[in-house]
């Protein structure tokens, strides 16, 4: 499959439920990432913390709330490890990141970057089949 767009989407970080998606940005800002380990377990759950249910409700409950009640900025401040920084593509370049279906991994940790006003970013993306 096969997305071309031009509307800024997943502003915040998250792990796609796919085995693996490819990106690659045409034009505007690529796509940004966190390095293994830089991302904060509480607001992106890893599977081997999401494995045991009461973990897994009280995690969907914290996460929902923040949802609801934080900006995009706030939520993307959180989801970083102190200490941590945010990776960016660079338009053209291509990557290719484990998904939550991946069954050997928590997936890579991503999201569509701001977009200033006026500015277009045209993506293609592919999943597995």
């Amino acid at each position: 499959q096969a997305i071309l767009s031009k509307v800024v989407s997943r502003l915040r970080f998250h792990v796609d439920n796919v085995p693996y998606r490819l990106l690659v940005t045409y034009i505007g800002p690529g796509t940004q990432y966190l390095s293994k380990g830089h991302a904060n377990p509480m607001m992106i759950p890893f599977k081997s913390l999401a494995q045991t249910h009461i973990w897994e409700d009280l995690l969907g409950t914290y996460r929902a709330w923040i949802a609801r009640n934080i900006s995009h900025e706030e939520y993307n401040k959180l989801a970083l490890l102190p200490g941590s920084g945010v990776e960016a593509c660079e338009p053209g370049e291509i990557i290719i990141l484990k998904g939550a279906a991946w069954e050997q991994c928590n997936g890579a940790v991503h999201r569509s970057p701001p977009v200033k006003k006026g500015e277009l970013r045209l993506v293609l993306t592919m999943d597995a089949a």
